[in-house]
């Protein structure tokens, strides 16, 4: 019997997750955050005017570099705490570009495997689908 491996969501699917789960967090979530020209694939803020206070780029294949590359900026511009979504196959590389090129945050930045973003998902929709239908929210 061959195990049924879950198909990876695309990047937009993780991305919208993200931002979902932001909004359970009763964070300012925003997709596609402006920062020197490129695009954060989300950022929470704690407040509609402040800063972000976390950065996500979901990188599941493609430009490690320039995903780096935004969280570092993001980091150092406004102290975001920093995470990289990813593939196991992609995790390898990205912790050697983080101990090498982008050593200045690999104390902060995380790795985080897109099953864990989903399995939080799919949590925390479930205990707000359970608030609503208790009405506890």
């Amino acid at each position: 019997l061959k195990r049924q491996v879950p198909a990876i969501p695309n990047h937009n699917e993780i991305r919208d997750m993200i931002y979902e789960i932001g909004k359970f967090e009763r964070m300012i979530s925003e997709i596609e955050y402006p920062i020197n020209n490129m695009r954060l694939d989300v950022a929470w803020k704690r407040i509609r005017t402040g800063n972000p206070s976390y950065a996500f780029e979901v990188q599941i294949g493609g430009n490690f570099f320039e995903a780096l590359t935004k969280l570092k900026h993001a980091w150092d511009k406004w102290n975001s705490k920093p995470f990289l979504v990813t593939t196991e196959k992609y995790q390898v590389e990205a912790r050697r570009l983080l101990e090498g090129s982008f050593h200045e945050i690999e104390h902060v930045a995380k790795i985080v495997n897109w099953k864990k973003i989903k399995d939080l998902y799919e949590v925390e929709k479930k205990a707000k689908d359970l608030k609503t239908e208790i009405e506890i929210m």
